[in-house]
């Protein structure tokens, strides 16, 4: 991975100093353009986006335990028991 963003970034770098002009540049466009929508670009951008969706819904999942663990621990009328909160967090004093 690290090998292909140091490629991306010295392509990018030749697009942007490049001094060749207007046509190399469409030239390396197309060619990005190509490598973007080749079968194995596509597939691996699709396993990517599985994984990410995959890892999202476990963030999520994990954010809402937590946030069950702390609605149980605040008082019954929704907020949280304030001579605890204040001495917790020194405020009390």
């Amino acid at each position: 991975m690290k090998i292909f963003r140091f490629a991306a970034g010295m392509a990018v770098g030749y697009v942007l100093g490049s001094r060749a002009g207007r046509e190399k540049y469409e030239q390396i466009v197309a060619g990005a353009r190509r490598f973007a929508g080749h079968p194995a670009v596509v597939d691996a951008q699709a396993k990517i986006r599985d994984v990410v969706d995959a890892g999202t819904q476990a963030v999520t999942a994990k954010v809402d335990e937590v946030a069950d663990k702390v609605t149980d621990k605040v008082s019954p009328a929704g907020r949280p028991d304030t001579a605890k909160a204040s001495t917790a967090t020194g405020a009390g004093r």
